[in-house]
């Protein structure tokens, strides 16, 4: 009776994970493929850089002549006529135009900023890959982690069968009349303990694949296959070569440098503020006024046309400059230290992710020689308990050493792996494929 009824509890909790059909093939490239498609914050990222590519020729449009059409028409229905000042003004004014302004020189004040600017440009490039490099290392983190959650629900299977299978032992050895009544109690006990453990486990695996979903922007609906494992080679991965990668190739990195570079050009532009800006200008006209014709009319319209040079000199502005000056001083150098915040974050971030990387790459031949003995040990003591040389009590220590054993050589590799991830994206280089 207890047989049955723990195959029910087992078929309920493990049946609708493997008895689904519905299965989607997934491989680590394409999830990160998806995942970047998907993300929003990558995709404002890709804006912000056509926003600046959109500034910085907004900025190039004001070197060009500015040319505009207008008409004005007047109706003076009230003037003092006979005043001798008056006698030129008419009922009626009408006045079509054309005119056009080109600078000639800001000194700096245009070419300052468009040199910011396009260092802003770039920089908006780098903080887009530094978004995508963010989105790839967090799906690696949640693919590994639904590989590492079914290995897991597999270690509470295979725990699962041979407790089950050291029940059958037991059941034999009864027949010879040689198994007391307490290692029967104890078998079932060890078999009912390991339901619960299934459906937890079944429970994260379930909890990962979910999680991985939406950051793919699948529907919850239906499973899916991981089809990529994990590396089989591990290289070492050098600190001190890391490092110089790390600081050649990180896109946070590069956008803040060119940040510092970009605002540097910022204060030189308000500074030439305090210089002249001189433009010329030119314009033509069509225009005439009339007392009595309400549209003017061609009889009473004459062509003008006028040109010259502007120069507009700052005199009571120099106050207001010098304050603007210092506020773009200040952002220049809030940038920098930014840039050594960051710099430090980094450094500190990619030496412990060495540090576990490599500690993990030497742990992890020992753990795969344990798990080995430990299968070793758990077949020679189901054999032992067939001859009865061991107590059952014996043979479940050696199977929980083995679930043990497989369990941490899973959770060592899931580390290793995420570690790797993490050097991989502060580093801008792909060490699991050399």
């Amino acid at each position: 009776m207890s047989k049955i009824v723990h195959t029910c509890l087992l078929m309920c909790f493990v049946f609708p994970l493997w008895g689904n059909d519905d299965l989607s093939s997934l491989s680590l490239q394409k999830a990160l493929e998806m995942a970047v498609d998907e993300n929003e914050e990558y995709q404002i990222k890709v804006n912000d850089v056509d926003k600046s590519i959109a500034q910085y020729r907004e900025i190039q449009s004001t070197l060009l002549p500015q040319v505009a059409g207008d008409v004005t028409w007047v109706r003076n229905f009230k003037y003092p006529k006979d005043m001798p000042h008056s006698a030129s003004i008419r009922d009626f004014t009408l006045d079509y135009g054309i005119s056009a302004n080109q600078i000639i020189t800001t000194f700096g004040k245009i070419s300052s900023l468009l040199k910011g600017s396009k260092k802003m440009e770039q920089a908006a490039v780098f903080q887009k890959e530094n978004t995508r490099q963010e989105v790839l290392f967090s799906t690696k983190v949640m693919y590994y982690n639904v590989l590492c959650a079914h290995e897991m629900l597999d270690v509470m299977q295979q725990s699962y069968n041979s407790t089950r299978r050291n029940k059958e032992i037991l059941f034999q050895r009864s027949r010879e009349g040689r198994v007391s009544k307490r290692d029967n109690i104890k078998i079932d006990a060890d078999i009912a303990a390991r339901v619960p453990m299934i459906a937890s486990a079944e429970t994260s695996y379930n909890t990962a694949t979910e999680t991985l979903k939406k950051q793919l922007g699948m529907e919850p609906v239906g499973s899916i296959e991981l089809s990529s494992e994990y590396p089989e080679v591990y290289p070492f991965v050098d600190s001190d070569e890391a490092l110089s990668q790390m600081l050649a190739n990180h896109p946070l990195l590069k956008a803040m440098k060119l940040v510092s570079e970009g605002q540097e050009y910022f204060v030189k532009n308000k500074k030439a503020y305090y210089y002249p800006t001189l433009s010329g200008f030119a314009r033509y006209n069509y225009k005439g006024a009339s007392n009595d014709d309400f549209y003017v009319g061609d009889v009473f319209l004459r062509y003008y046309a006028t040109v010259g040079i502007n120069l507009q000199v700052p005199l009571t502005t120099s106050i207001t400059t010098m304050f603007k000056v210092k506020q773009a001083r200040m952002d220049q150098m809030n940038t920098e230290l930014s840039y050594k915040k960051i710099h430090k974050q980094l450094t500190l971030e990619l030496e412990k992710s060495l540090l576990e990387y490599n500690e993990l790459i030497k742990v992890l031949p020992a753990q795969k020689e344990a798990l080995s003995l430990a299968q070793q040990s758990f077949i020679m003591s189901q054999e032992l308990l067939k001859s009865g040389q061991i107590s059952l009590t014996d043979l479940n220590d050696a199977e929980m050493m083995l679930t043990s054993q497989k369990m941490k050589t899973a959770t060592t590799l899931f580390k290793l792996n995420v570690a790797l991830a993490k050097i991989e994206m502060l580093t801008g280089r792909e060490y699991a494929h050399e």
